[in-house]
């Protein structure tokens, strides 16, 4: 018999679009019949759920100015452990992907790594490991006269070496 009701959703509403977010998918899976709880934590208590594996469905979001993202969100190394966070808060374990990404990390080709991102990211659909939703963009003006912003892996602005000429 089908469940009819999962774990509450686990989040943390830093912002009121994931609010939006959780909301908008309750409403979606209440049509199949799923009874989804919205249970708001603070961040501290999301990681402790997330290392432990005490949920069911999770909302969270993660970028970066590479595809290799998808080895910190997705490749076995990173699984989360009691104690220890990992950013494969999933636990998603599939060996063939984890080889794609090694793969696709080795290598300078980008043809190459473009096919083995792409083999990865039908993967994870086919097995449902992700639940994507949106890709939330971000846009920086700044004026010729402005130097030194850097992008940080995760790819955020940073400000700390920043300097105006003139």
């Amino acid at each position: 018999m089908p469940r009819t009701s999962i774990k509450p959703i686990v989040k943390s509403a830093e912002a009121p679009e994931n609010v939006t977010l959780a909301e908008q998918v309750q409403a979606e899976v209440k049509k199949l019949g799923i009874d989804l709880q919205i249970v708001d934590l603070p961040v501290s208590q999301v990681i402790t759920n997330s290392e432990n594996g005490d949920y069911d469905l999770i909302d969270t979001g993660y970028s970066g100015i590479d595809a290799d993202v998808l080895s910190k969100l997705f490749g076995s190394a990173g699984i989360s452990k009691p104690g220890q966070m990992g950013s494969n808060i999933s636990k998603y374990d599939n060996p063939a992907v984890d080889s794609a990404l090694a793969a696709a990390e080795s290598t300078t080709d980008d043809a190459k790594r473009t096919e083995l991102y792409d083999q990865v990211q039908r993967q994870l659909v086919k097995d449902a490991a992700v639940f994507p939703i949106y890709s939330s963009g971000y846009l920086l003006g700044l004026k010729t006269s402005v130097h030194g912003v850097v992008f940080d892996a995760e790819a955020t602005p940073d400000f700390y070496g920043a300097w105006r000429a003139g």
